[in-house]
């Protein structure tokens, strides 16, 4: 019996103390952290405040690679085919996760097979925004505003298949309005539009924020279950008659599948540590965002739970699919 035993743990003492080896030394070299989409937006800005963090904290350079096109879906692929190391890592949004494997046929990567999850970076709802020059106050202003016009309340969105996009539709379809979607690649020129009055809302967050301050737009509602800090006078869509509704933005950090434990925790531990300094957190805060830094396990849940969300909101929004 014992000799049994002894010999198992001759078997596997050997992987346990290599894995450990590997923790104790890792990060021995840079890490690419790459942003699958280009530089400027929510999931570049995270990486680079973020990742300066962890790179003080754990003594070597996590340094940012945009590599956008197809989605996401590039940046990804390339991810899930790097060796499972930690030395190559990927931001991961929400489109990235559980948006486009409802739009793309033959995606080259499996969100929940081909990556380890390690952490949500951040979370973020969408405001609804309007011109103020509309006769629309609230929520229920605009959806009368809507249903009187029904067809030209143009909604602007940074592009086909964003969370921006399947929010508006998902919305106008909760509400029994019909709107115009109004692509624009990116989420600037299509408020310079809503600035203009050459559309009429938009649901978006970082880039209304400082009109919003300015009063230049006029927001009427938050995405999220719960107000924002920052627009503590602004409602939720679900205290505004439609309890159910809950959508936010999220980018996660995500390994190649098979990384380590110990190393997938260690980077867990340092995304936790970075978004709990007081000068991160306070910008993230002040952007509108909830900061993550949760349990790797936790994150996988999410996930599931994500993907299972957005199936029936990509085929309302009825999103080609490629």
């Amino acid at each position: 019996m014992w000799r049994i035993i002894g010999l198992v743990l001759a078997l596997i003492a050997p992987g346990l103390m290599s894995q450990a080896s590997a923790s104790d030394d890792y990060p021995s070299k840079p890490v690419r952290i790459i942003v699958p989409y280009a530089a400027g937006g929510p999931a570049d800005i995270l990486a680079r405040l973020i990742g300066q963090k962890m790179s003080d904290d754990l003594g070597q350079q996590f340094i940012v690679d945009n590599r956008p096109g197809a989605g996401g879906s590039i940046g990804a692929t390339q991810v899930a085919r790097s060796p499972a190391d930690g030395y190559t890592l990927l931001v991961a949004p929400v489109g990235v996760i559980a948006i486009n494997p409802w739009i793309y046929a033959n995606l080259s990567y499996d969100p929940l097979r081909d990556f380890e999850p390690v952490t949500l970076l951040a979370k973020s709802p969408f405001v609804l925004a309007v011109n103020p020059a509309l006769p629309i106050k609230t929520l229920a202003d605009f959806v009368a505003y809507a249903k009187k016009n029904p067809g030209h309340v143009k909604v602007a969105n940074p592009g086909t298949g964003t969370g921006q996009h399947l929010t508006s539709v998902y919305f106008a379809a909760e509400a029994g309005i019909e709107t115009v979607q109004v692509p624009y690649r990116g989420s600037a020129p299509g408020t310079n539009d809503l600035l203009a009055g050459t559309v009429d809302a938009q649901f978006d967050l970082a880039p209304l924020l400082p009109h919003i301050a300015a009063g230049k737009l006029r927001a009427i509602a938050v995405t999220a279950d719960h107000r924002l800090p920052s627009l503590p006078n602004v409602p939720t869509i679900a205290e505004s008659g439609f309890p159910k509704f809950e959508m936010e933005a999220w980018n996660s950090l995500v390994a190649p599948a098979g990384t380590p434990k110990a190393i997938v925790d260690k980077l867990q531990q340092a995304v936790a540590k970075a978004v709990s300094d007081p000068s991160v957190r306070g910008k993230l805060t002040g952007q509108g965002y909830e900061p993550g830094g949760g349990k790797a396990e936790a994150t996988r849940t999410f996930f599931k739970a994500e993907l299972d969300k957005y199936k029936p909101v990509v085929k309302a929004a009825n999103v080609p699919v490629n």
